[in-house]
Protein backbone atom coordinates (compact mmCIF):
# COMPACT_ATOMS: atom_id res chain seq x y z
CA UNK A 1 0.00 0.00 0.00
CA UNK A 2 2.67 2.63 0.58
CA UNK A 3 4.38 1.83 -2.81
CA UNK A 4 0.88 2.51 -4.02
CA UNK A 5 0.35 5.49 -2.31
CA UNK A 6 3.38 7.00 -2.80
CA UNK A 7 3.53 5.98 -6.64
CA UNK A 8 -0.23 7.73 -6.79
CA UNK A 9 1.04 10.51 -5.40
CA UNK A 10 4.15 11.47 -7.63
CA UNK A 11 1.87 10.50 -10.72
CA UNK A 12 -1.09 13.78 -9.03
CA UNK A 13 2.39 15.95 -8.60
CA UNK A 14 3.23 15.33 -11.85
CA UNK A 15 -0.08 15.92 -13.63
CA UNK A 16 -0.67 18.98 -11.17
CA UNK A 17 2.93 20.82 -11.70
CA UNK A 18 2.05 20.16 -15.42
CA UNK A 19 -1.06 21.74 -15.13
CA UNK A 20 0.63 24.45 -12.97
CA UNK A 21 3.16 25.21 -15.49
CA UNK A 22 0.57 25.68 -18.50
CA UNK A 23 -1.43 28.24 -16.38
CA UNK A 24 1.61 30.35 -15.88
CA UNK A 25 2.81 30.16 -19.22
CA UNK A 26 -1.30 31.23 -20.41
CA UNK A 27 -0.18 34.28 -17.97
CA UNK A 28 2.46 35.48 -20.10
CA UNK A 29 1.29 34.65 -23.48
CA UNK A 30 -2.02 36.33 -22.06
CA UNK A 31 0.79 39.60 -20.83
CA UNK A 32 2.32 39.63 -24.70
CA UNK A 33 -1.36 39.65 -26.28
CA UNK A 34 -2.89 42.38 -24.63
CA UNK A 35 0.49 44.43 -24.64
CA UNK A 36 0.94 43.98 -28.36
CA UNK A 37 -3.36 44.78 -28.66
CA UNK A 38 -3.35 47.56 -26.55
CA UNK A 39 -0.15 49.36 -28.29
CA UNK A 40 -1.55 48.38 -31.89
CA UNK A 41 -5.29 49.76 -30.66
CA UNK A 42 -3.10 53.17 -28.85
CA UNK A 43 -1.10 53.98 -32.34
CA UNK A 44 -4.13 53.85 -34.72
CA UNK A 45 -3.61 50.21 -35.59
CA UNK A 46 -5.71 46.93 -35.48
CA UNK A 47 -7.00 45.61 -32.72
CA UNK A 48 -8.74 42.22 -32.33
CA UNK A 49 -11.64 42.81 -29.93
CA UNK A 50 -11.67 39.73 -28.04
CA UNK A 51 -8.83 40.49 -25.62
CA UNK A 52 -11.42 40.88 -22.49
CA UNK A 53 -13.04 37.37 -23.42
CA UNK A 54 -9.34 35.36 -23.62
CA UNK A 55 -8.47 37.46 -20.38
CA UNK A 56 -11.60 35.85 -18.62
CA UNK A 57 -10.56 32.22 -20.18
CA UNK A 58 -6.70 32.42 -19.18
CA UNK A 59 -8.28 33.60 -14.88
CA UNK A 60 -11.09 31.01 -15.01
CA UNK A 61 -8.19 27.93 -16.19
CA UNK A 62 -4.69 29.48 -14.35
CA UNK A 63 -6.72 30.90 -11.42
CA UNK A 64 -7.73 27.26 -10.62
CA UNK A 65 -5.43 25.17 -12.20
CA UNK A 66 -2.48 25.74 -10.17
CA UNK A 67 -4.22 25.30 -7.22
CA UNK A 68 -3.00 21.41 -6.77
CA UNK A 69 0.12 22.20 -6.87
CA UNK A 70 0.12 25.22 -4.78
CA UNK A 71 -1.17 21.85 -1.94
CA UNK A 72 1.40 20.04 -3.28
CA UNK A 73 3.87 22.07 -2.28
CA UNK A 74 2.87 23.29 0.57
CA UNK A 75 2.38 27.05 -0.43
CA UNK A 76 -1.07 27.08 0.81
CA UNK A 77 -1.56 29.41 4.20
CA UNK A 78 -1.60 27.49 7.27
CA UNK A 79 -1.27 29.30 10.40
CA UNK A 80 1.96 27.53 12.31
CA UNK A 81 1.62 29.53 16.13
CA UNK A 82 0.86 26.21 17.52
CA UNK A 83 2.27 23.52 15.64
CA UNK A 84 5.80 23.83 16.44
CA UNK A 85 5.26 22.98 20.32
CA UNK A 86 2.91 19.61 18.87
CA UNK A 87 4.85 16.20 18.65
CA UNK A 88 5.41 14.78 15.68
CA UNK A 89 2.66 12.41 16.21
CA UNK A 90 -0.10 15.05 16.81
CA UNK A 91 1.63 17.11 13.97
CA UNK A 92 0.56 14.07 11.85
CA UNK A 93 -2.73 14.30 12.69
CA UNK A 94 -3.55 17.83 12.24
CA UNK A 95 -1.95 17.58 8.74
CA UNK A 96 -4.30 14.75 7.73
CA UNK A 97 -7.14 16.59 9.24
CA UNK A 98 -6.07 19.58 7.15
CA UNK A 99 -5.72 17.56 4.11
CA UNK A 100 -8.91 16.13 4.44
CA UNK A 101 -10.73 19.69 5.06
CA UNK A 102 -8.77 20.48 2.10
CA UNK A 103 -10.53 17.77 0.07
CA UNK A 104 -13.95 18.03 1.22
CA UNK A 105 -13.85 21.93 0.53
CA UNK A 106 -12.56 20.92 -3.19
CA UNK A 107 -14.99 18.31 -3.68
CA UNK A 108 -17.59 21.09 -2.85
CA UNK A 109 -16.04 23.75 -4.83
CA UNK A 110 -15.82 20.75 -7.71
CA UNK A 111 -19.43 19.74 -7.39
CA UNK A 112 -20.81 22.88 -7.64
CA UNK A 113 -18.73 24.32 -10.37
CA UNK A 114 -19.87 21.14 -12.34
CA UNK A 115 -23.53 22.07 -11.66
CA UNK A 116 -23.17 25.46 -12.71
CA UNK A 117 -20.90 24.40 -16.01
CA UNK A 118 -24.55 21.94 -16.70
CA UNK A 119 -26.73 24.55 -16.18
CA UNK A 120 -25.03 27.13 -18.88
CA UNK A 121 -24.60 24.23 -21.13
CA UNK A 122 -28.55 23.29 -20.87
CA UNK A 123 -29.28 26.99 -21.14
CA UNK A 124 -26.71 27.30 -24.12
CA UNK A 125 -25.13 30.50 -22.40
CA UNK A 126 -23.18 32.60 -23.73
CA UNK A 127 -19.87 34.41 -22.73
CA UNK A 128 -21.00 37.75 -21.57
CA UNK A 129 -19.87 41.17 -23.68
CA UNK A 130 -18.18 39.24 -26.33
CA UNK A 131 -17.31 39.70 -29.98
CA UNK A 132 -17.08 36.26 -30.39
CA UNK A 133 -19.96 33.86 -28.98
CA UNK A 134 -18.45 31.34 -26.73
CA UNK A 135 -20.35 29.22 -24.91
CA UNK A 136 -19.93 29.99 -21.11
CA UNK A 137 -19.73 26.15 -20.34
CA UNK A 138 -16.31 26.00 -21.59
CA UNK A 139 -14.67 28.71 -19.01
CA UNK A 140 -16.13 27.43 -16.33
CA UNK A 141 -15.55 23.81 -17.04
CA UNK A 142 -12.00 25.13 -17.36
CA UNK A 143 -12.45 25.99 -13.71
CA UNK A 144 -14.25 22.82 -12.83
CA UNK A 145 -10.71 20.53 -13.96
CA UNK A 146 -8.79 23.03 -11.90
CA UNK A 147 -11.16 22.55 -8.69
CA UNK A 148 -11.42 18.73 -9.17
CA UNK A 149 -7.78 18.18 -9.43
CA UNK A 150 -7.29 20.50 -6.39
CA UNK A 151 -9.79 17.67 -4.90
CA UNK A 152 -8.03 14.70 -5.98
CA UNK A 153 -4.59 16.49 -4.84
CA UNK A 154 -5.80 16.94 -1.86
CA UNK A 155 -7.54 13.44 -1.63
CA UNK A 156 -4.34 11.48 -2.45
CA UNK A 157 -2.38 13.43 0.11
CA UNK A 158 -4.75 12.58 3.23
CA UNK A 159 -4.61 9.19 1.94
CA UNK A 160 -0.52 8.86 2.02
CA UNK A 161 -0.97 10.81 5.23
CA UNK A 162 -3.31 8.54 6.71
CA UNK A 163 -1.11 5.66 5.59
CA UNK A 164 1.82 7.07 7.25
CA UNK A 165 -0.10 7.33 10.31
CA UNK A 166 -0.75 4.10 10.76
CA UNK A 167 2.18 2.25 9.20
CA UNK A 168 4.45 3.98 12.37
CA UNK A 169 6.14 6.47 9.50
CA UNK A 170 3.68 9.52 10.82
CA UNK A 171 7.40 11.43 11.23
CA UNK A 172 6.98 11.64 7.20
CA UNK A 173 4.07 13.49 7.08
CA UNK A 174 5.47 16.63 7.32
CA UNK A 175 7.94 16.03 4.10
CA UNK A 176 4.78 15.35 1.70
CA UNK A 177 4.55 19.13 0.82
CA UNK A 178 8.60 18.91 0.35
CA UNK A 179 9.10 16.13 -2.12
CA UNK A 180 8.34 15.15 -5.59
CA UNK A 181 7.32 11.66 -5.42
CA UNK A 182 6.51 12.12 -1.88
CA UNK A 183 8.44 10.73 1.57
CA UNK A 184 10.28 7.63 0.99
CA UNK A 185 9.59 5.27 3.01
Amino acid sequence: MQTHSRNLLALCNRVTTAMAWLSGLLFLIMALYMTADVTSRSLGGPFTGVADTFAAFTLALGGTWALARALSDGSHVRIDLFLPLYSTRIKGYLYTWSMLMAALFGAVLAWQAWVLVDKSAARDALVPQSLVDVPLAIPQAFAAVGYSMFTLQAVVMTLVAVTLLFTDHGDLIEDLERHEAGPQI
